[in-house]
């Protein structure tokens, strides 16, 4: 009753109960069996056997695109009422293969024993006369057709008699009678030129007779194979009612796997686990309101105790936590990642693909995909909706960049970039890159130091993040100058001052853990060798500059190569090609767009704060494979 309870809410993790943390080891003594929980896999095996073999058997194709059939609750239970017989059902559907796999094996076994009579089928004695005499022994063989000669000769020079039979492929067959006392010389024969053995030992009838005896055989085992097969294909019927079973006896698994986590006495048990502190109250309310004699206590986890973690994001943000889960589930108690991560994949995703045509399409699919599958929610719903925003973003950097199918707005609508042309303008578009970049690598510094602060190092947020937002903002104001001749020199004596101001403070408390002065000072002083490595992180973001080009200069490509056919019947081809190339170019691109995204996250954002080491919150809630139980 409780299980289900946790099971309907949907936000309570069961884990096992640690030795240090419980207080009624003492005398909750009994262990819970797992007997029902081995017949319930055992069962979940059975329906999965036979679910995947009928799935062989189905005629209609599921419709594309085709959503996870729903199913009303009262329904739902219906069918499980009936799960004895229908478990039944499935045992009887393995068995059934089993046997007509039985079958194919006797038939393989059979057409074997064929095709090693068939050499001999020209021997019209019957095998129960092709027996050893008193004072003459009978061997059935072969020897390789290159040896037969010089074989059959010595053979005869000891007077055996020998009589080809027949041949197959590379070897001659023999029938051989000879006298008792030659059997050690003709073996010594045998041994020289490999002489391979046969036996009809244990057989009547000629091998004519036998042949057509295995032949019947194979007939009459095919005919019981195709009857079961039919029987089996009839059995499709009762798809939808092994699903229905399959999904409930992953309910009930779930609950028992929980179950076996707990504590339990005679009359009682005891449960431990997690749920989200948003949903702690409504948990405890719930749960005395549905159950009698039900005690609860709800605590905060120990300081360094290792829990789950469970992400709470807004519609936007909630999608790219994908991106994180892909890398790595943070440590319980640091910030939530996502939030300052997301706006940032959603404009370098979109920087990278930038074409307006392409963002439509990439919103349009990926809303239709979602409409029509209703996928459950995870990854595949996240990517999905991932692709739906980056599909917003695209189109915008595409419209700022002049980006229609490549360049084909400009050349039939005469459509201009908002912004700047990345193929004609490259400095301007690489400024653009690196200051999106520069922005991203402050953001994730701070980020650190508002961990920094949080956990109470207030210096560490101050000496160690602050002094490179005065250097590196120093050294822009310093190069302003350089870039715009006109701008006022007051910006760059403040970006000298700035910057020295940085590269002091910067020398003065780096080495601070450091008791000797001198060490603290090289320790300083080697601390700003950090500027190499945010160099490096800066020139990273060239990539968005590189991968937006390629996205237009293929659909360029792609659009003169088209050109070049047109005309006449070359219509046709310049249609193929303009969809073949732009559909390739939208899917490489995209994967590309994806990664490198992503790679920004992981390297130059991640890199300065993120912490891994932390699980996945996992509660016991309703999880169902085949149906939506509504």
């Amino acid at each position: 009753m409780l299980l289900s309870q946790l099971q309907e809410l949907g936000n309570f993790e069961v884990a096992e109960i640690k030795e240090a943390e419980s207080t009624w080891q003492a005398w909750m003594t009994e262990q819970p069996t797992s007997t029902k929980l081995q017949q319930l896999e055992e069962a979940e095996k059975q329906i999965s056997f036979a679910l995947n073999l009928l799935a062989e058997h189905v005629t209609t194709k599921k419709p594309f695109l085709a959503p996870q059939p729903q199913i009303a609750e009262a329904d739902f239970l219906a069918v499980l009422g009936d799960k004895a017989n229908i478990i039944e059902l499935a045992e009887k559907i393995k068995l059934l293969e089993q046997k007509r796999l039985d079958f194919g094996s006797n038939n393989l076994r059979l057409q074997a024993a064929i095709n090693s009579l068939k050499p001999w089928i020209s021997l019209d004695a019957p095998a129960e006369l092709i027996r050893d005499s008193k004072r003459t022994k009978i061997l059935l063989g072969s020897v390789s057709e290159l040896l037969a000669a010089d074989f059959v000769q010595d053979a005869a020079e000891i007077g055996a008699y020998l009589e080809r039979i027949g041949e197959a492929k590379t070897e001659n067959y023999y029938f051989i009678i000879f006298h008792r006392q030659m059997e050690e010389a003709l073996q010594a024969i045998m041994k020289n030129y490999n002489f391979s053995k046969f036996s009809l030992q244990q057989e009547t009838g000629t091998v004519a007779e036998l042949t057509n005896k295995l032949g019947a055989e194979i007939a009459q085992n095919l005919q019981e194979q195709a009857a079961m097969q039919e029987e089996i294909t009839a059995y499709t019927a009762s798809i939808s009612d092994l699903q229905v079973v399959f999904d409930g006896l992953q309910l009930e698994l779930a609950k028992e796997r929980a179950a076996v986590k707990g504590l339990y006495s005679a009359e009682t048990f005891v449960l431990y686990g997690w749920v989200p502190e948003p949903a702690a109250e409504q948990l405890v309310q719930i749960l005395h309101e549905k159950t009698k004699n039900i005690y609860l206590e709800l605590s905060d986890p120990d300081e360094g105790e290792n829990y789950p973690v469970a992400m709470h994001n807004n519609w936007f943000v909630k999608p790219y936590e994908m991106v994180t889960d892909l890398y790595s589930t943070p440590a319980p108690g640091i910030i939530d990642p996502n939030p300052p991560m997301a706006p940032f994949h959603f404009i370098f995703f979109g920087m990278m693909m930038g074409d307006f045509c392409y963002g439509v399409i990439m919103s349009v699919l990926s809303y239709v995909v979602l409409k029509r599958t209703r996928p459950k929610e995870g990854t595949m719903k996240k990517l999905l909706t991932m692709m739906f925003y980056g599909g917003f973003s695209t189109a915008f950097w595409g419209i700022l960049f002049g980006g229609y199918f490549g360049d084909a707005g400009a050349k039939i609508f005469g459509l201009k970039p908002l912004l700047l042309d990345p193929l004609t303008q490259p400095i301007p578009m690489l400024a653009l890159c690196f200051g999106l970049g520069l922005i991203h690598i402050f953001t994730s510094m701070a980020v650190k130091s508002y961990l920094q602060i949080k956990d109470g190092d207030l210096m560490s947020a101050v000496t160690d993040q602050g002094s490179w937002y005065l250097i590196v903002i120093g050294l822009l104001c310093l190069a302003v100058p350089a870039i715009s001749p006109t701008a006022p020199p007051v910006i760059a004596t403040i970006g000298k001052y700035m910057a020295l101001f940085g590269v002091a403070w910067l020398i003065i408390f780096k080495g601070r853990a450091t008791k000797n002065i001198i060490g603290r000072f090289f320790g300083g002083v080697l601390g700003l060798y950090d500027i190499t490595a945010y160099m490096s992180d800066l020139l990273s973001y060239s990539r968005l500059f590189a991968l937006g080009l390629a996205t237009g200069v293929i659909g360029m490509v792609i659009n003169s190569i088209a050109m070049m056919v047109s005309g006449g019947l070359g219509w046709i081809i310049t249609i193929l090609v303009l969809l073949g190339g732009h559909i390739f170019n939208i899917a490489i691109n995209l994967l590309g767009a994806f990664v490198h995204a992503s790679r920004l996250q992981y390297i130059e954002f991640y890199g300065r704060f993120f912490e891994s080491g932390g699980f996945s919150f996992a509660p016991l809630k309703k999880d169902t494979k085949y149906y939506d139980v509504i």
